[in-house]
């Protein structure tokens, strides 16, 4: 006796299965992959200029010249008097024209650190600048992102005088929440750069995702208008 006699039914049923697990197979896989994505972004080293930029658009502004005795904490703008606000801290006082930022020592006193913190901290995904050191050593760069991960890499400046631009980029689009550069002294730095975080394309393992949960929602919707049809 035939097993199966409206052949035809048991066809669809059969490809109804087969659809059924290939779906289920292409969600798990994307799971599998977004499980194993890494939690936070990374960035890396550059040296030049930073390409996502041009002219200015880019090199933190100050409304107003800092002179006198100086200041260890400034507001700036990045690009001009209406861009995004960034915060800077300095380990002594530092003066400036006012323009964009050329902070120099307000003393004899080493300038050695700097920290820069974005108001806005989805704002940014690269940052870069350029100065004099006192003497020929290392410059080191640490960038905190958004999510709180610390990324760092040092810089071998092999002469005193003014070195090109230096800096850290994000390769996945992550943002910056804060920038600290040290050396064992600076006689100025100029040229601060931040710009734009940039867009990102999805990752496979996302759209692999949304590609299951399309299956699966198509094949339930089709095996309850089959259910209904039935009952009918």
């Amino acid at each position: 006796m035939d097993a199966c006699p409206a052949r035809t039914a048991c066809g669809r049923g059969r490809a109804s299965k087969t659809g059924k697990w290939l779906a289920s197979a292409a969600l798990g896989t994307a799971v599998g992959l977004l499980v194993s994505l890494p939690a936070n972004a990374s960035f890396i080293s550059f040296t030049g200029g930073d390409p996502a930029c041009s002219g200015n658009d880019c090199f933190l502004f100050l409304d107003a010249a800092i002179t006198g005795a100086g200041s260890n904490s400034l507001t700036a703008m990045v690009g001009g008097q209406t861009g995004p606000q960034v915060d800077i801290a300095t380990n002594t006082n530092v003066t400036s024209g006012a323009g964009f930022a050329v902070l120099t020592p307000a003393s004899d006193a080493a300038l050695t650190d700097l920290t820069f913190t974005p108001a806005n901290d989805l704002l940014f995904g690269d940052f870069s600048f350029r100065g004099i050191l006192a003497n020929p050593g290392d410059v080191t760069i640490n960038v905190t992102d958004a999510g709180g991960a610390l990324f760092s890499h040092i810089f071998s400046i092999a002469a005193s005088g003014n070195f090109q631009p230096i800096g850290m980029i994000s390769q996945d689009g992550e943002s910056i929440k804060s920038v600290s550069i040290s050396s064992a002294g600076f006689n100025d730095v100029r040229q601060i750069e931040f710009s734009p975080v940039s867009a990102v394309p999805i990752p496979p393992a996302v759209a692999l995702f949304g590609s299951g949960l399309l299956g699966l929602g198509f094949l339930a919707r089709r095996s309850k208008r089959k259910q209904s049809t039935q009952n009918a």
